[in-house]
Parts: C-alpha cells; structure tokens; sequence
C-alpha cells in the first residue's frame, strides 16, 4: 500500500468538514421548515406521519436551580409539611439540588403554594427542538 503524504490526508480532511459545515447549515434551514410546516410544541414531542416517514418533532425547555436561594426558601415553602425532594445529591460535603421534573410538575399539582414559592428558584429557557425521522417500510 502506497503512503499517502500528511499534506493530502489533511486537504481531505478539509473538503471532508467543509461539507459537513454545509450539511449541517442546510439540514438547520429544513429543520426550521419542518417546525414552520408542522408547528412545535414548547414542550414535549408531536408525531406526523406520511405514507414513507414518521417525523416526531421535541421541544424542550433547560431549567437551572438556583442553589442558594432553592436551600434559603426551601424550609419556608414546606412549614410543617412532609415532602420529598427529588433529585437531591451530596457532593464534596454540599448538598446539591437537582430538578425532577415530574417531581416538579407533581409537586405543582398537589402543592401550588409552595410550588409558587420554589418557581422563584427556577430558570427556564428554550431548549434545542430535536428531530427524529423514521422511513417507513
């Protein structure tokens, strides 16, 4: 086998990420074509079927805990009321808060005052909308 020079290797390496550059901006605009055609929900997937793919379309929301202020009005929420914290961690001799969101969305549910009070410690932004197409045989 014939050794190929460094110099030719990384010109093809070149071409080869140019492309995927390419790809990548072009699969960006149909993905937003994709959202306009079908719409997105801010939060959680919907499926569309033809008769050779099924799209399932996801939108998601990132949400961060503030730790200080979740640790300070977490007694205050709670006064007196037994309730389980989800996604509580013990690290380094500190404790860490994690978001459930189905702890979350439960505790909304059957606490919204003290939901209310906890909602304060909690930033939501939009997430990346995934896209996950299937053909259909």
């Amino acid at each position: 086998m014939a050794k190929i020079k460094p110099e030719t290797l990384m010109k093809k390496y070149h071409e080869c990420l140019k492309r995927e550059a390419d790809n990548n901006r072009e699969k960006a605009e149909i993905e937003k074509l994709l959202v306009g055609a079908f719409g997105k929900k801010d939060e959680g997937s919907q499926t569309h079927t033809t008769d050779k793919y099924k799209l399932v379309i996801t939108g998601k929301k990132n949400r961060t805990l503030d730790q200080k202020f979740f640790a300070e009005y977490t007694v205050e929420a709670f006064q007196g009321q037994e309730y389980q914290l989800d996604g509580v961690v013990i690290k380094e001799e500190k404790i860490i808060y994690k978001l459930s969101i189905a702890g979350l969305r439960r505790l909304e549910k059957e606490n919204p005052e003290a939901y209310c009070k906890l909602a304060r410690a909690i930033t939501t932004k939009p997430g990346k909308t995934t896209f996950k197409l299937t053909p259909l045989l």
